[in-house]
Formats: C-alpha cells, structure tokens, sequence
C-alpha cells in the first residue's frame, strides 16, 4: 500500500487481524511504516519506520529508523531523506553513524570506568564533603550556562538526592508525573526493594521539561542514556570548584534534611538507605506523603540558599528554566 503519510492516517489505522501492514510512504523514497498485529502489550499495533536506501555502486539495505509515535512523521522523513541523499553519494550513513558510536561508546566506558574507579575511592577517602551554602548557588547558577540534558540532570540530583547512576538512566516508563511518582524498578537500585521517590513540584517541572528522544530521560541521542563525566568537568570549570563528585550531591541534600527538621526514619527513606533488618521484615509502609513532603521541605530550602541566600526573607520556587 502506499499513499502520502499524515499523522492521522497514522493514528487511524487500525493494525492487521495477522501478519503485518507495510505502508509505504509517497513523500520520501524508501520510507513505508510497519504495523504488526495488535497485542496485550500493543493493543493498537507495534508501528515502526522502515528504510530502503541503495548506496551508489553496492547493494540495497534497509534499516528500522524507531517506533512511532517516538519517532514522528516529519523526524522519520528527514532521517530518510538524509540517508538517501547520503546513499547517492556513495555513503552507507547507517553504517558510519553505527561505527562512530560503537566508538563512542568503547571510549565513554573506558572514561567511566577510569572516572567511578576514582569517585569510589574518594568517596571512602573525602567521605563527609557536603556542598556548602556558599557552594550551592555557584552550582546551580553555573547549571544556567550548561545545555540539557546535563543541566536537568543534576538539578534533579540536587533535588531528590538519587544515586547518580539511577537518575542517569532514568526512564519515562517509571514516572507518573502526574501523581508525582518515580518508580525504580529493584534491579536498579543497591536495595532488594523497588524504591519510590515523590518528587517535589520543582523536580516534576524539570522532569517534564525534558524533550521525550525515547525511552530514557537524560539522552541524548535517544538510544541510551547521557555520560556524566563532561557535564562534571564542566561544572569544575564554571564554579571553580573541583574537589568534589557528584555523590556529593546526595550527602549534601540528606545533610539539609536533617537541617531543616526531618526525621532520621523518613530522611533515610528518601535517599534509599537499608533499614535494620527487624524494621524492613515488620514495616512494609512506604511513608510516601511523608517523604514527599520532607522533599518539598528541601526544595524550599534549597530555593533560599540558591536564589537569595540563607537570610532571605522570601522562597523562590525553583523552576527548569531558573
């Protein structure tokens, strides 16, 4: 079947009874959208782009682009467009791309492995270090001068005190923004439970503010989730301060809760600290409103030491974008 997609035919388009439904689009050569069968998990059809592309003097391939809706329309045609062009130039744009990212990756693994070698090690060593309340505004106004995803990342990190590693690849399948809710799922976290985290309306802006490239959150390119070790060392440069990491951040932000009047039970909870033994058998609570509560506490807080210092008479609420 082919016509001139539209987002509507799209959304329309009820998937096939079996096999699979191709429709090949009129507006740019080699593109057709798949749907297969719906299922429990795709009640309305998985649907994804395909692409047919001949490179100049070697044979036709063909690649899938990404899922739709994630992968909209007009996204879906000028990845084509661009693939086509590059094919009748004789390049294999695909082919390049997946080649500079394997690279890329082998490159980012050895930087990470080098950078959580030395973050472990001084984690034990500088183990107390909190940012100050003369620190903490360098911090987040530096934060200004830094692009997303990086920006949002480690604001977040300032507001929920999370492990580095879990907001890093945090996914949009484990938020429920409207309820305020961050689902972890335990594989990916140090505990043997699945840990919730309420997160403050400054958290939940900034969250919903991220444009949505895929499954994960902090991305970039939408495949997998953003390194960290740039948007430290642009931190470093920007606020002058370079004797810290980012697990700081979480130190500093259970630090500020006992500050402001937190309980230790409900302070422990929120950064996801194992309970004694007796109390994880007997007390299954999950203490939801009290930490989200204790959270907004914190935000607050964290608003006055940013915006106008520890004297300020009034809260400013953080905002993505401040």
């Amino acid at each position: 079947m082919k016509t001139k997609l539209t987002d509507r035919f799209i959304r329309t388009r009820k998937p096939p009874a079996t096999g699979r439904l191709i429709i090949t689009d009129t507006a740019v050569p080699g593109l057709s959208l798949r749907i297969n069968p719906a299922s429990t998990k795709n009640p309305e059809g998985l649907r994804y782009w395909l692409l047919r592309y001949r490179p100049r003097h070697q044979a036709q391939r063909s690649t899938v682009l990404g899922p739709y809706p994630a992968l909209g329309l007009a996204e879906a045609r000028q990845r084509a467009a661009e693939t086509v062009n590059a094919a009748n130039k004789g390049v294999d744009l695909i082919a390049v791309e997946a080649r500079q990212a394997e690279e890329q990756r082998r490159a980012e693994a050895k930087v990470r492995t080098i950078q959580e070698v030395g973050d472990d090690y001084l984690a034990h060593v500088p183990r107390g270090r909190i940012l100050s309340a003369d620190e903490l505004p360098l911090f987040w106004q530096a934060l200004d001068r830094i692009p997303d995803p990086g920006r949002s990342y480690v604001r977040v990190l300032m507001l929920t005190g999370c492990r580095r590693e879990e907001a890093r690849a945090m996914k949009w399948a484990e938020l429920d923004l409207k309820g305020r809710l961050w689902s972890l799922p335990s594989q990916r976290t140090k505990s043997a439970r699945a840990p919730e985290v309420p997160l403050s309306q400054p958290a939940r802006e900034i969250i919903s503010s991220m444009q949505r490239r895929g499954p994960f959150v902090f991305t970039i390119n939408g495949e997998r989730p953003m390194t960290v070790h740039q948007v430290k060392a642009r931190l470093d440069r920007e606020t002058g301060i370079k004797d810290w990491r980012l697990h700081d951040l979480r130190r500093t932000l259970r630090s500020g809760l006992a500050e402001i009047g937190v309980s230790y039970e409900i302070a422990e909870r929120i950064i996801g600290h194992a309970m004694p033994q007796l109390e994880r058998t007997y007390n299954a609570f999950a203490y939801r409103d009290e930490k989200r509560s204790a959270l907004e506490r914190w935000a607050r807080h964290l608003s006055v030491i940013v915006t106008e210092g520890l004297a300020a008479p009034n809260v400013v609420e953080l905002r993505s974008g401040t």
